[in-house]
């Protein structure tokens, strides 16, 4: 002060008191010279000013600090301003001016409607607005997120400007996704599985071939198919396949395949090891032959499950991408070894029913060229079966004779030992004796 009163340069400052931290007194203080050796100063009470600005550099700082995006804009929709969780997240760099960019930049058009349309509007009428939306970056990335969006107005009711907190929902939602997928696959495997349960035999590659095209569809990929190895293991043959609408179809390409030049895939085939590519460039160099044979067929992506029956490797399941590139999750190949399990079971009880339908044709066969009449009947004397010698020599047709008694065909005064023939075989397994029939 004696500098200001001797001098007469004026002098300004400021002193503020803390107390926690906080601000509970502050004054500006401007002292000049009034006259030769005499000085004024002047003391302004601005507590509340600076402490209005204490919070508001706070609340800056847990916004710059913050993972979420927060945002302001004026009643035009003009961001004034964005903190860099959202510079970051919506590639918009740390020094750019943003005065120039509306809201609505940051929106697909679905979200965008619905921002203009629904959330601002609500936010007006009510003060407030919430809801899950997808926002985009510059370089067109989707990002979900949940968002909150705040109108503030002043004391007439008059908005003033908008502001909005939104924060990336992404790993949500994919885990929300991948839960969806794997109960909505599991189902239909279980719907799958169930119809291979009771299917008729003649049924059986229909139904394969349906299941092939559900998995496919449900999946989203190009090819489904499934691959026989001869028994040797020196060739494969493509048995079924399943083509996405405008895919070519391979199958009839794919058969007689000599297996040696494929020796590194075909080890992990016997190991039991699921194969899988996202790319054909992360095949190693050792799968070289198997990348020339896929590049032919377009392959992009794909699976391949072995399939087993009593521990002997038979074939392969597979999925594949022809189009674009897929990336196989941990999840998707635990899936598709479950679609593979099922493919295994159905063929193996195709292989069980044709070698019981050989066996059958076997006896058919036998049954019906021996040299001795055979009739086949049940423990009461019914018959069951007669084979074409037995029709030729009773003069019977088949049908006729299926379902009459032993004892219709005995002759006169014989049907007593038709019942002790019957009576005989049961207690004892077998019964040698002779008799008469009427033809």
């Amino acid at each position: 002060y004696r500098w200001v009163a001797s001098d007469g340069i004026g002098w300004e400052t400021e002193q503020i008191d803390y107390e926690d931290d906080k601000i509970v007194g502050a004054f500006e203080v401007h002292a000049f010279q009034n006259s030769p050796g005499r000085m004024v100063a002047a003391f302004l009470d601005v507590t509340e000013r600076k402490q209005a600005l204490e919070t508001q550099e706070r609340l800056v700082a847990i916004m710059e600090a913050t993972s979420d995006v927060v945002s302001t804009a004026n009643i035009n929709k003009k961001i004034q301003y964005i903190n860099l969780s959202g510079r970051q997240l919506l590639r918009v760099d740390e020094n750019e001016d943003v005065s120039s960019i509306s809201w609505g930049m940051f929106y697909p058009s679905n979200s965008k409607s619905i921002v203009e349309n629904e959330a601002i509007p609500t936010a007006i009428k009510e003060g407030v607005w919430s809801g899950e939306l997808e926002m985009v970056s510059r370089d067109g990335k989707v990002i979900p997120v949940s968002q909150v969006i705040i109108a503030h107005s002043d004391v007439n009711g008059d908005l003033r400007y908008l502001s909005t907190i939104a924060r990336d929902i992404s790993e949500r939602v994919k885990a929300e996704q991948e839960l969806k997928f794997r109960v909505d696959f599991e189902r239909l495997l279980t719907t799958i599985s169930a119809r291979f349960i009771n299917i008729r035999t003649e049924y059986l590659e229909g139904e394969l071939q349906r299941a092939l095209k559900e998995v496919g569809d449900f999946t989203a990929v190009d090819r489904t198919y499934v691959f026989k190895f001869s028994a040797e293991l020196t060739c494969m043959n493509c048995v079924y396949e399943w083509t996405a609408s405008e895919v070519p179809a391979y199958k009839e390409a794919l058969q007689n395949i000599e297996t040696a030049n494929f020796s590194w895939w075909l080890d992990k085939m016997k190991s039991g090891e699921t194969f899988s590519a996202s790319s054909l460039g992360e095949i190693p160099a050792e799968g070289s032959k198997i990348v020339e044979k896929l590049s032919s067929i377009n392959t992009k992506s794909l699976i391949n499950v072995p399939i087993f029956q009593k521990g002997a490797l038979i074939g392969f399941f597979g999925l594949a991408t022809t189009r674009t590139e897929r990336v196989w999750s941990q999840e998707n190949i635990s899936l598709i070894r479950l679609v593979a399990d099922i493919i295994a079971n159905a063929l193996e009880r195709q292989t069980m029913e044709y070698a019981i339908q050989m066996s059958e044709d076997r006896y058919r066969t036998l049954f019906n060229h021996a040299g001795d009449a055979i009739i086949v009947s049940d423990h009461h004397g019914q018959i069951l079966d007669a084979n074409i010698l037995t029709c030729e020599r009773l003069g019977y047709q088949r049908q006729d004779l299926v379902g009459m008694r032993i004892a219709d065909i005995n002759a006169e005064g014989e049907s007593d030992l038709a019942s002790e023939f019957v009576n005989g075989v049961r207690d004892n397994g077998n019964r040698l004796f002779e008799t008469a029939h009427v033809a």
